[in-house]
């Protein structure tokens, strides 16, 4: 069939305000020759000849059952849905698996789970399951305050999941406390199972905040928290999710980044979410560069490193780019090698200084800029000594004379080589 092919809708029941019978259940053999019933249909006395005492049947009844019939129609036609009724359910020998009907209050429906269900929803029977749009739509179905403990996580979801299955969604409100460590969620009883971030690795403090809203899915084994949502509104993402993004979604923090904000950057070198704090030179430690740094030890940086870019674009912004030729360790510059690859800084041996006035030529000295070793002019006092003699003794010695200046020589300062960086600071 065709969706054109519906028929009809049925305006009024047959028979709306003609004479109609009410068509019985039992049989009407023994009670009124020729009478109609659910059990015999039109008796076999409508079938017998008249003139073999046969009887007509009634058009009352015929009436009476297409105006039944076309009844039920109607009120199919009309979108309704059958309330449950405990008599036409033992009449049936219980509603069938899969059957709907509609809940007393008029907005909700039951759906049974089991063929010869007997049971009344109405009165918490078993083998129901309610759903009620406004409640599905308020999410009430999979939301629920969470009733546990730090660290430990409990909702009650009503109706009760009989089990929990891969996909299943929960979302817990009002958090009971900022989670300090690792985590778990127990929903209706059905288990206590770990919550693990959407890498696989557990909670380590701080990622579910109190009062709270946060939202799983059930992996199978474990709940997987899909929502880090702080106090202050700023999002969780690793830097794999951030990096797919494609338009701004405001502020977020990533969290296998160094836990530094992202923001939204758009220049003609680079758009996309990047630190904050890109192009910052960190103060460290660390024996080696962290997820979130990057060695300045010369080298070939790639455009095709999703976090190299991020970082090739922010020198290209700030104009810290010379030729390949010019490129020198211990400047704050990079060159185009090209094909994507860049030569990255080298600051290997170096000390930073903040940009500011050459000394020796006056002029600016901005940030990036390089100066290798130089010795400030300066002077040294050598002292004369000139030879004397005593008479008669023959001793002889020397003493002080006149002081003679060596000659000056080096630049107008004494520094060893050194990087100037940005005369900022953080607040």
């Amino acid at each position: 069939m065709q969706i054109s092919q519906v028929p009809a809708l049925l305006p009024k029941a047959f028979a709306a305000s003609g004479t109609k019978n009410t068509i019985p259940v039992d049989s009407q053999i023994s009670v009124t020759p020729g009478a109609a019933s659910l059990t015999d249909g039109f008796p076999p006395l409508t079938m017998t000849p008249l003139a073999a005492g046969g009887v007509p049947p009634y058009g009352a009844d015929a009436n009476g059952i297409l105006n039944w019939l076309s009844q039920i129609c109607q009120w199919s036609n009309a979108g309704g849905v059958y309330p449950y009724n405990a008599a036409f359910s033992a009449a049936i020998g219980g509603y069938p698996k899969g059957a709907l009907i509609q809940k007393s209050s008029g907005t909700g429906y039951w759906v049974s789970a089991a063929d010869n269900n007997t049971t009344d929803p109405y009165t918490g029977g078993a083998g129901w399951v309610g759903f009620d749009p406004s409640t599905l739509q308020a999410g009430s179905y999979t939301t629920a305050v969470d009733s546990g403990s730090l660290n430990a996580l409990a909702v009650t979801l009503t109706p009760v999941p009989t089990a929990l299955s891969a996909g299943m969604q929960v979302t817990t409100m009002n958090v009971v406390a900022t989670n300090t460590g690792a985590a778990t969620l127990n929903v209706n009883g059905l288990g206590v199972k770990p919550i693990v971030l959407p890498s696989g690795a557990a909670l380590s403090g701080g990622e579910i905040p109190g009062g709270a809203a946060a939202t799983f899915v059930y992996t199978g084994a474990s709940w997987m928290l899909q929502t880090r949502q702080p106090a202050n509104g700023v999002p969780y993402m690793n830097f794999s999710q951030i990096d797919a993004l494609a338009s701004d979604q405001g502020p977020i923090i990533c969290t296998d980044m160094g836990g530094y904000l992202y923001k939204w950057t758009t220049s003609p070198y680079f758009t996309g979410y990047r630190n904050v704090r890109c192009g910052n030179l960190p103060e460290t430690f660390a024996a080696a560069p962290r997820a979130w740094e990057l060695a300045t030890i010369g080298g070939v940086w790639s455009m095709s490193d999703p976090k190299q870019k991020r970082l090739i674009a922010w020198f290209q912004e700030q104009g810290l780019v010379v030729p390949s030729g010019s490129w020198l360790a211990g400047q704050g510059m990079i060159a185009d090698l090209g094909s994507g690859n860049w030569k990255g800084i080298d600051l290997q041996n170096m000390f930073m200084r903040k940009a500011g006035t050459d000394a020796d030529t006056a002029n600016a000295a901005p940030a990036g800029t390089y100066k290798g070793d130089t010795l400030k002019a300066h002077t040294h006092t050598l002292a004369a000594y000139v030879a004397y003699a005593f008479s008669g003794g023959g001793e002889s010695g020397m003493g002080n004379g006149s002081s003679t200046p060596t000659s000056s020589t080096g630049t107008a300062e004494t520094a060893p080589k050194h990087t100037r960086t940005a005369p900022v600071i953080l607040v």
